[in-house]
């Protein structure tokens, strides 16, 4: 484990990244260095300390994969949802409450991952056609709309107890 929680401001020309992987360590914000690479590809905050989402990560429209799982989120902000070709959202061990309705418009997505959260609400999935994976594994889940056919998928768990 690594002990990084900034990054230096010369971060911010490394232009042509696809990927960056930041695997347990200590930050507390993506920082705004991160935010201005907007060929990334691939974005991991796995194993942080991270406490919310900022708007700024929007700006990443290249995104196609993005790793948030083991921090402490509780909410997804309303700038994600022009990621439109994010395929693979993975926010495992978070805080979150609610998967928000625009979630929906993610058309690209294949593999989601919301358990081990405090999720009281998820919107109708079945609109996502591509999906493939969906983890909502939780002792927390309330309530969620269930749909009738989710012909694509390859896995669901969604235990209610």
């Amino acid at each position: 484990m690594n002990h990084l929680s900034t990054v230096p401001p010369s971060f911010a020309r490394l232009t042509q990244l696809k990927s960056i992987i930041f695997y347990k360590n200590a930050f507390a914000t993506i920082p705004k260095e991160v935010l201005s690479l907007k060929n990334l590809e691939e974005l991991d905050f796995y194993y942080n300390q991270l406490d919310s989402i900022p708007e700024g990560l929007g700006s990443l429209t290249l995104l196609k994969q993005l790793y948030l799982s083991y921090n402490n989120i509780p909410a997804l902000p309303d700038t994600l949802r022009v990621l439109s070709n994010l395929k693979y959202f993975y926010i495992r061990y978070n805080d979150l409450l609610i998967i928000p309705g625009w979630f929906t418009q993610l058309k690209e997505l294949e593999r989601i991952a919301f358990d081990h959260n405090k999720i009281f609400f998820i919107p109708d999935l079945s609109v996502l056609s591509k999906l493939k994976d969906v983890d909502l594994v939780s002792y927390f889940i309330f309530s969620c709309i269930i749909w009738q056919e989710f012909s694509n998928s390859e896995q669901v768990l969604i235990p209610f107890l």
